[in-house]
């Protein structure tokens, strides 16, 4: 009794060493699935980086694109404002110097006024050049358009005459080859022909060096032709460039866009997978508390079925053996028997009868195997179909009922067999009655087909059983892999939904990424991948010592069984020799006291797994928090740069605000500048218009003149008449002489006023140019704002898609937390509360059994102890004779034994070593754990560097769009200037037109004092 409970203690202990192997097994697989995951999380964390990458290199290099683009417009806007200021600076002088000779003037018209009149004949004179200057100029103006013309035209024709002569070369090339040629074929008929020859190699000499000056024209001229084609080349690139530029970025526009879609279908689908498989697994569960039950009693039947199916193979093999020594005997009768050759040749063909209907019998058993198979199979597909297991076992509970009746039709075809068998038999038997010299033969085939009729009936059986076996066995294994496939479901859909979560905050982090931090993060990652190829070398490592303990285990199961045999062996002989108690009582004792040190060492050993499990669970739960308080951070941190985003999208919305206000400003200035070029011209009209009426005054000053010269003759009349005047005339004459002389000064003077109006309008017009100029470049800054203004859009857009995207992420979270809250409540509900029912009874069945082997093993030895006695006065008394024989066998069972016993030890040495690893291994794999949180805190402290790093470059974007913005001040207060700068030069053109009236009233006034005067005395010569 002692044995077998030492061998029931063993197998619990080796149950429970495979359950543990079991459960290291399945912690094995759910770090390599871990690990797999991981590597793929890299991979496309990998990629994201990469992207990010691309992405930060695209924004940096359109930052400084913006940076450049501003810098030169501050160098314009300076260049322009010092270019202001010194026309103003001009403005100023001129304006001065003109006011200061207005004042001289003004001064010496008041003096020098009754000294004009002499002026006047001067001033026709100096009219009269001007005019013809001016007409001069005209026709030479003229000339030069004429000329022009003609130049064009002689150009197109010489261009013409070039593509002409060029044909025509070409032809006379084609001809003088053709020509050289028939000459050259003429020169091999003929060689009186050289002189030709040579004047026409002379002539192919002429048109080919005219053909190449005409090359090198038409080279000139298509250098010219290629510098002007690149010329529009290098525009339509610039033209280009923007397009590109603008097609680029409307490129990456619908890519984010279609990115942002992608990512939130992708999450739906998860969301929506997450929660079927959240339903599903929830469906199980109620399913799997049913089937347990089932799969307990459907275990139990199979162990019944796999001891009948070790009986029957047993009882198969005796009957074999027994039909194969009757088929032999058989053999040797009708060997020694020929007289009745004919009835066993009948026997025989009965016999081979029987045989093909035990084949058939057996082909049908077959074919209803492969039936039942094929239901099975049928089975599991509905199976896959309805998850429900209550139908399964009605379905299960069908197919039982249907192998019974199959069972029941067998048997009812095998009575049938039997009763034919039975009237052969008769048959046979009325034949021997009438052959009585083979009457012992026919007795034995009698005898040989009842035994082949119970063979095919116990075959029939076994296969009947076997059939029942496998299916109860296929249906238990099925039942047991949907609940493996289920608990494996619901591990899957719980990392699944931690997966989506470190998705979710992975694309947090692609936002708030750089390139620093990329690289160390690659750095982490190899880390990461050294670490998992760690892990994974220590999981090949842990399967091996695995599959090397499995195989262990076979091994002390087949030696527990050994060990049984052995047992049975030695109670059987304990109740036969009662002699050799003694020994045996020792050696037992020995064994006792072995197994019960291995049993309290086992006792140990899975009171300090408990404990560490215990322990595990505490560091489980104690990660589990960690992750927690790490991901309330990471929720804190998405929130924060939440609140940094809808900043800086106010901050945008303000800036646009302001870039459209400025917008407007520039439209207003526009409109001004377009107004005052209008004025300008105005102007310049008006002045036209005053030229011509100054030509037209000439034109009257010469008719005064012509009016004048009558007047002489008049006054030469009236001198003739008036000789006694004479010397008041002469002192008029040297009066009209001082006057002529302060005339001449006054027509230098007013061709010095009329060369600074020339300078006064080419330095007007050289303001118009600036003015254009600054036009041209105040379009060119429109354009490059209203591209910032794009671009702001652009960035809005993408801001305001970044927003909805991380308000739709932030409901992702919080859903996630929700449900990652709710499902590890449930899954630390679900798995404290049977692992400490389980193991508290686990103790208490333990204790109790302690004690129960305790008490048993004290009556065991004082049972052993009085049995050693009464075994020494028997042996004293009657076996004394008998005690050498008895000594030397009792020896041999105790060297045996003491054998058994040092294998036992060694074992439990083995076992204790595989013990220290299997701690050394998870000790390890808590360091692993350990070095993969202090990763996580790594990547969390990146992270947070990361989000510091975006929001610095959010304060340099803000920078920068406040320099945006005082460089757009800048140029408003340029446009104000420029605004002041033509309101000054229309005050000037105003100035300018009252002088001009001035000097137009001083001219009439002094035309009616010499019409309304007297005339000039005549002067003698």
């Amino acid at each position: 009794m002692g044995a077998l409970g030492n061998s029931a203690e063993l197998e619990s202990e080796l149950i429970k060493r495979n359950r543990e192997i079991a459960k290291v097994r399945d912690d094995l697989i759910k770090q390599e699935r871990r690990l797999q995951e991981a590597r793929l999380r890299n991979d496309d964390l990998l990629e994201r980086l990469a992207v990010l990458d691309a992405e930060v290199t695209t924004k940096t290099g359109q930052v400084k694109d913006s940076e450049q683009k501003v810098a030169d417009l501050q160098e314009r806007l300076e260049t322009q404002s010092s270019d202001l200021q010194k026309a103003q600076e001009e403005l100023a002088a001129q304006g001065a110097k003109f006011q200061a000779d207005l004042a001289a003037q003004k001064l010496k018209w008041q003096e020098e006024a009754a000294d004009e009149k002499g002026m006047r004949s001067e001033l026709e004179k100096l009219q009269a050049e001007l005019q013809r200057e001016l007409t001069e100029e005209q026709q030479q103006h003229s000339d030069c358009q004429a000329k022009l013309g003609q130049s064009q035209l002689q150009l197109q024709e010489s261009q013409q005459l070039h593509l002409d002569l060029a044909e025509k070369l070409r032809t006379q090339e084609k001809h003088s080859q053709e020509k050289a040629q028939e000459l050259e074929q003429e020169r091999a008929k003929t060689s009186s022909t050289s002189e030709e020859v040579s004047r026409l190699s002379a002539l192919l000499e002429e048109t080919q060096r005219l053909h190449r000056d005409l090359e090198e024209k038409l080279r000139m001229q298509e250098k010219h032709s290629a510098e002007k084609e690149q010329e529009l080349e290098q525009e339509r690139a610039k033209t280009s460039s923007t397009s590109d530029e603008i097609s680029r970025l409307s490129a990456l526009l619908e890519e984010t866009q279609e990115l942002h879609r992608d990512l939130e279908e992708k999450l739906k689908m998860q969301e929506k997978h997450s929660e079927e498989k959240v339903q599903e697994l929830e469906q199980e569960r109620a399913k799997t508390s049913s089937t347990t039950e089932e799969v307990s009693r459907l275990s139990a039947l199979l162990e019944e079925t796999q001891r009948l199916h070790q009986d029957l193979e047993e009882k198969l093999r005796m009957q074999e053996k027994h039909s194969e020594e009757k088929v032999q005997e058989l053999e040797q009768e009708r060997a020694k028997t020929s007289s009745t050759s004919e009835e066993v040749s009948r026997l025989t063909a009965f016999l081979e009868e029987s045989r093909a209907l035990h084949r058939d019998l057996e082909e049908k058993l077959r074919s209803q195997e492969k039936h039942s198979e094929g239901k099975i199979q049928e089975l599991e597909q509905e199976r896959a179909k309805t998850s429900s297991t209550s139908e399964e076992v009605s379905r299960v509970t069908a197919l039982l009922e249907e192998s019974r009746a199959l069972h029941r039709d067998l048997e009812e075809k095998l009575r049938t067999q039997e009763k034919h068998l039975e009237e052969r038999v008769q048959e046979l038997e009325q034949e021997r009655a009438k052959t009585s010299s083979s009457s012992e033969e026919v007795s034995r085939l009698s005898a040989s087909l009842e035994e082949s009729q119970r063979l095919q009936r116990d075959m029939e059986e076994k296969l009947n059983t076997q059939a029942l076996l496998r299916a109860e066995a296929q249906l238990s294994e099925e039942k047991t892999r949907m609940l493996e496939e289920a608990l494996v479901a619901e591990k899957a859909a719980q990392e699944a939904q931690a997966g989506t979560f470190e998705r979710v905050a992975e694309l947090e982090e692609r936002l708030t990424g750089e390139r620093q931090l990329l690289l160390e993060a690659g750095e982490a990652l190899q880390k990461s991948k050294a670490a998992s190829e760690m892990l994974q070398s220590q999981c090949t490592e842990l399967r091996t010592r695995l599959s090397a303990e499995e195989e262990r285990a076979a091994a002390e199961l087949r030696e527990a069984e050994r060990w049984q045999q052995i047992c049975n062996d030695a109670q059987e002989e304990m109740e036969k020799l009662a002699q050799a108690q003694r020994l045996e009582s020792e050696g037992l004792q020995k064994l006792l006291g072995a197994e019960q040190q291995t049993a309290q060492a086992a006792l140990e050993a899975v009171q300090r797994r408990l404990e560490e499990k215990e322990t595990e669970m505490q560091m489980k739960e104690a990660a589990a928090q960690h992750v927690q308080a790490g991901l309330q951070e990471q929720l804190e941190n998405a929130q924060l740069s939440l609140v940094k985003l809808q900043d800086q999208s106010v901050e945008a919305r303000r800036e646009r605000e302001s870039f459209v206000v400025e917008r407007r400003s520039l439209e207003a200035l526009e409109e001004e500048l377009r107004r005052s070029g209008m004025d300008t011209r105005n102007q310049l009209d008006q002045a036209l218009a005053q030229l011509a009426r100054r030509e037209a005054q000439v034109q009257e000053l010469q008719s005064s003149k012509e009016h004048l010269q009558q007047l002489k003759v008049k006054l030469e009349d009236a001198q003739q008449m008036h000789f006694a005047e004479l010397e008041e005339k002469r002192q008029l004459e040297e009066g009209l002489k001082q006057g002529r002389r302060h005339a001449e000064a006054e027509l230098q003077r007013v061709q010095e006023d009329l060369s600074h109006c020339h300078e006064q309008l080419q330095a007007q017009r050289l303001v118009e140019q600036a003015v254009e100029a600054k036009d041209a470049a105040l379009d060119e800054v429109k354009s490059r704002v209203r591209q910032l203004e794009q671009e702001a859009k652009m960035q809005m857009a993408v801001v305001e898609q970044q927003q909805v995207t991380i308000t739709e992420q932030k409901a992702q979270l919080t859903d996630l937390s929700r449900q990652l809250d709710a499902s590890a409540r449930e899954t630390v509900d679900a798995s404290e509360a049977p692992d400490e029912s389980r193991l508290r009874e686990g103790l208490r069945m333990a204790i109790e059994e302690l004690d129960t082997r305790q008490v048993q093993f004290c009556l065991e030895k004082q049972r052993l102890t009085g049995a050693l006695e009464e075994s020494r006065r028997a042996v004293l008394q009657g076996w004394a004779a008998a005690a050498p024989q008895a000594s030397a066998f009792d020896s041999a069972r105790v060297a045996g034994l003491e054998q058994q016993l040092a294998m036992e030890r060694q074992r439990c040495i083995d076992q204790a070593v595989d013990l220290q690893r299997l701690e050394r291994e998870l000790t390890e794999q808590l360091e692993a754990k350990a070095r993969a949180e202090e990763m996580k805190q790594i990547y969390q402290q990146q992270a947070r560097r990361v989000e510091e790093r975006a929001y610095n470059l959010s304060e340099d974007l803000r920078r920068s769009k406040q320099h945006d913005s005082e460089v757009g001040e800048c140029a408003a207060m340029a446009l104000e200037e420029l605004l002041t700068c033509k309101f000054e030069s229309k005050y000037e053109t105003i100035r300018l037109r009252a002088a001009l009236d001035e000097l137009r009233s001083m001219l009439q006034k002094e035309r009616l004092s010499t019409y309304g005067g007297y005339g000039y005395p005549r002067v003698s010569s």
